[in-house]
């Protein structure tokens, strides 16, 4: 049950990242510029809401509270990420983008306490510089590079814990 969780999870988060690909041109100083564009945000909300179902059931199987937890705040902070875009609702789309960072990291940090996998701490890490990468760079409004790495660094972690 758990493969067929992680690949609806997948399958439902590809058409938010496609729609984000085709959307995306060099004006565009984030990921959430991207998603917060009129003609993009429903369409990223109702894949992210797939997806946020399918994370949801897979979470309860996997039976860690904390991690649960984590994920239902990393949730929440995508809507509100989605829902409250970074120019007219600047400091609601920061306070839920605070929520995505926290949540993520807390959730790799209990996993990588919890499994003490190498490759996990090593993942955690890359998480961290990137993090770090963003926030030198957020003075000059351009770190979409930055947020696109940490998703797939994060998404890369998810998929290494579900075969760990």
């Amino acid at each position: 049950m758990k493969h067929i969780l992680l690949f609806l999870m997948l399958l439902s988060y590809l058409v938010p990242i496609f729609y984000i690909y085709l959307h995306t041109n060099d004006d565009d100083p984030s990921v959430s510029h991207v998603i917060c564009k009129d003609n993009c945000q429903y369409v990223i909300l109702l894949g992210m809401i797939a997806m946020g179902i399918f994370t949801i059931y897979y979470e309860l199987n996997r039976s860690d509270k904390k991690s649960f937890i984590s994920i239902i705040c990393l949730l929440v902070g995508i809507y509100g990420v989605i829902l409250y875009d970074n120019k007219t609702n600047e400091k609601l789309h920061y306070f839920f983008a605070t929520i995505v960072f926290l949540s993520i990291f807390y959730f790799m940090k209990h996993h990588c306490y919890e499994t003490k996998s190498i490759i996990l701490i090593l993942l955690f890490f890359i998480q961290i510089l990137f993090l770090l990468f963003l926030l030198l760079n957020f003075s000059n409004n351009n770190f979409f590079i930055s947020e696109v790495g940490l998703i797939l660094n994060f998404a890369l972690f998810y998929i290494y814990l579900h075969f760990y």
